[in-house]
């Protein structure tokens, strides 16, 4: 249906009387402007009445075309309002709240300008440059203003006016949707379906959760001694130590805030009663992450110095982080004597389905079920170190 309109920028409903000068104010609007399969763009035109205090709705419309983007309606517009001008032979003054079609207007007076035929919206852009150009003199200058501002945190009598007509525009570029019935229609079915397809995903997603959760509960992984039993030895399996290290006999280059507190925690983390197990530094990370609400510690290599980790956990990844929390532990305990043995296989996990290093740990009791169920917050499997980055 889209693909089906004609262009409307040259359909207009002009006021009683002509005005001596077009005072024109233009805006698009966009809905659902983040969902690719139901973008629906629209715009419209506004022009001053002869007594300056109203606004005339000039035109406004549907944009057509399959890329639908508010922008392709700022330009539709502006295109709207030079048309008319140049239909009724009057001098245009133009109010335009985007900055991309104010800063394209200004340079369009000033040059001619090449437009490549795959260049973003060239076949807009084309005919905006062409109706500029063609006005020539009558354009007497395009405006930037702000959009959806108060009228009264207005400056002044001008700035209230400019406010008032930018927000006409706006209602314009809303409502326009509503000429065209039978396409408004077909929109709001098409939402509702979409609507729908979240909501059986979402539950689809919930139900995968709690089936992996209740898997984690219910122990119905393979037994962790049979798991491993073919691909490592008893004998390659070294016990790491992680009994106390008194922070005042860390190396300098190791010390950093919160460096008692982590030594702390590593070993509290060992419980001498249970078993042997293989760990990996993921779930020792999402351990200490999830109990401590830290993120660890950082290396600056500029400075050779470890400081305290990152708050902003989008700025540095899980991975680094779980690699930075490794390279202090590691060099700590090498510092100390007591280097740990690193083996390289699939952890003792329920999630992790891959090989990575791991250390034999005597971890507490439910602690490897409390890194499974962290991890299922995110996905019920993970199959490769690069799905652990935005954790």
């Amino acid at each position: 249906m889209l693909q089906s309109l004609a262009s409307e920028s040259s359909l207009f409903v002009s006021p009683p009387e002509l005005p001596a000068q077009v005072f024109a104010f233009t805006d698009g609007s966009c809905r659902a402007p983040t969902c690719s399969l139901s973008k629906l763009a629209s715009w419209g035109v506004v022009i001053a009445e002869t007594n300056l205090q109203n606004f005339w709705p000039l035109a406004g419309g549907v944009v057509p075309g399959h890329v639908q983007t508010a922008l392709r309606g700022e330009i539709t517009a502006a295109i709207s309002a030079c048309e008319y001008a140049l239909q009724i032979g009057r001098e245009l003054h133009l109010w335009t709240d985007n900055d991309l079609v104010y800063r394209r207007i200004l340079k369009f007076q000033q040059k001619q300008c090449y437009f490549k035929p795959n260049q973003k919206d060239a076949d807009l852009w084309k005919i905006l440059h062409q109706r500029v150009r063609q006005l020539g003199v009558f354009f007497l200058g395009v405006t930037k203003v702000c959009s959806h501002q108060d009228v009264s945190t207005a400056e002044d009598e001008y700035e209230a006016w400019v406010f008032k007509g930018n927000a006409a525009a706006d209602h314009v570029a809303d409502t326009a949707v509503y000429q065209h019935v039978g396409l408004y229609k077909l929109w709001q079915s098409l939402q509702q379906e979409i609507a729908h397809i979240h909501m059986l995903r979402n539950h689809v997603h919930r139900t995968l959760i709690q089936v992996g959760k209740h898997a984690v509960r219910s122990g119905t992984g393979k037994p962790p001694d049979k798991q491993h039993a073919e691909r490592i030895s008893r004998e390659e399996i070294a016990e790491a130590d992680f009994s106390p290290i008194p922070v005042d006999c860390l190396p300098g280059k190791y010390m950093y805030p919160y460096a008692e507190e982590l030594l702390s925690w590593l070993h509290q983390l060992v419980d001498p009663s249970e078993p042997v197990r293989c760990i990996s530094w993921f779930q020792v990370n999402v351990i200490f992450e999830h109990q401590t609400r830290r993120t660890g510690v950082r290396h600056i290599k500029s400075r050779k110095q470890w400081v305290e980790g990152e708050r902003d956990t989008k700025h540095i990844d899980f991975v680094r982080r779980t690699n930075y929390l490794s390279d202090w532990v590691q060099g700590v305990w090498r510092s100390a004597n007591r280097p740990i043995k690193l083996l390289h296989l699939r952890p003792e996990s329920n999630v992790l389905q891959f090989w990575t290093q791991c250390l034999a740990l005597r971890i507490r009791a439910g602690l490897v079920q409390l890194a499974d169920e962290v991890l299922m917050e995110s996905q019920v499997k993970v199959s490769s170190v690069r799905s652990l980055r935005y954790l």
